[in-house]
């Protein structure tokens, strides 16, 4: 072995080697000593410092568990309201709407108990913003569906206050409903409901041309002057609205094109066959 070489392992009589540093061992008992007298070093399993991070540990978890929960739960909403959609767009007559809008009634009041109120009992006391992201999905798509039940009904679009109304929830499912003591209650955010709004303006798009082909030459009509006037609401948004918003709104002018052409096509036909009473 060469003289450099073993100048290199050499260590002074005070434990260290030649660039001044420590050797340390480690004890039976887990803690760490210095070979050279120093002080013994506590162990990290009664330190402060572990407590601390197995107590944020217990809480990611718990807030990760909260989140999966929550989105499963919004699966369940958001299938069950396109369900609904799919039953309101069964209307083809006249006779059919009042049966049809009472099922689709009580189909959305299981939703809000089932599926809407365990979300609300979720974030009882959490910012709802911390978890929106989880249930968004399926809030846009229970407002679309209640939107879209409110126009079949009533030729209106359902007010902000109206949608939060509905979501706030009896302590015990045997209460009866009520913004009361002992109910808890869902926020909505503003965004949500001009998305889920948004959204609506697809489905009276599809029973823009689902009429035409029934032979109902009015409804695309009242519909086309419906679909202006949210339109020109969206325009009025701007860059002020959610991210999402831009996306929509270029779907949304999308609907309103097809249905002006179909309203177009209407008048066409029309005037090349005024004598006949159907021109579809």
């Amino acid at each position: 072995m060469s003289v450099k070489h073993e100048g290199r392992r050499q260590r002074d009589f005070h434990g260290r080697d030649h660039r001044g540093h420590s050797k340390r061992r480690s004890d039976a008992d887990g803690s760490i000593a210095d070979d050279g007298g120093g002080p013994v070093v506590a162990d990290l399993a009664t330190s402060g410092v572990l407590r601390h991070f197995q107590q944020y540990q217990q809480e990611l978890d718990a807030r990760y568990d909260k989140h999966e929960r929550l989105v499963k739960i919004s699966r369940d909403v958001t299938i069950e309201s396109k369900r609904i959609i799919f039953l309101l767009h069964r209307i083809a007559r006249e006779e059919q709407k009042e049966r049809i809008l009472t099922e689709a009634s009580k189909r959305l009041g299981e939703v809000r108990v089932n599926g809407l109120r365990s979300i609300a009992k979720e974030l009882t006391a959490d910012d709802p913003y911390l978890y929106l992201r989880a249930y968004s999905a399926g809030l846009q798509e229970y407002i679309e569906s209640l939107s879209y039940h409110r126009y079949l009904e009533a030729a209106t679009l359902v007010s902000y206050d109206d949608v939060q109304s509905s979501l706030v929830f009896a302590e015990n499912k045997e209460e009866t409903e009520g913004e009361d003591s002992s109910s808890i209650r869902l926020y909505l955010p503003p965004s949500e409901y001009i998305l889920g709004i948004a959204d609506l303006t697809g489905e009276l798009m599809r029973k823009c041309i689902n009429s035409i082909g029934a032979g109902n030459v009015t409804t695309p009509f009242e519909l086309r002057s419906f679909l202006r006037e949210i339109l020109e609401g969206f325009s009025r948004i701007g860059n002020a609205g959610p991210r999402e918003v831009n996306s929509k709104l270029h779907v949304l002018r999308q609907s309103v094109d097809k249905v002006e052409n179909a309203c177009y096509a209407i008048q066409v036909r029309r005037q090349e066959f005024p004598d006949r009473k159907s021109v579809v």
